[in-house]
């Protein structure tokens, strides 16, 4: 049974907080906020690599990995060691 949780960052009225892996294997991850302006953009850089159904980040030291329950072409849907899932949809 899955558990999908809504993720409770995004701020009501911005865009979506987001994650684009790039080509060249770093990733972007963009958060939302508006504690100190109305839907600031803030980006954290990493790098991030794929093994077989394994997604791994490192960003800001910290490596995380996911495993990968679903790659489409408009959606990634990865799950974490407690059973958590993120879905992104392009």
């Amino acid at each position: 049974m899955e558990t999908l949780i809504s993720a409770p960052q995004n701020q009501a009225g911005c865009e979506k907080d987001f994650m684009q892996l790039k080509s060249d294997n770093t990733v972007e991850e963009g958060n939302y906020d508006s504690t100190i302006d109305p839907c600031a953009l803030f980006t954290d850089l990493g790098i991030y690599s794929r093994s077989n159904n394994n997604l791994t980040k490192v960003i800001d030291g910290v490596t995380t990995t996911q495993d990968i329950v679903n790659l489409t072409l408009s959606e990634l849907k990865l799950k974490d060691a407690n059973g958590n899932i993120e879905v992104y949809i392009k």
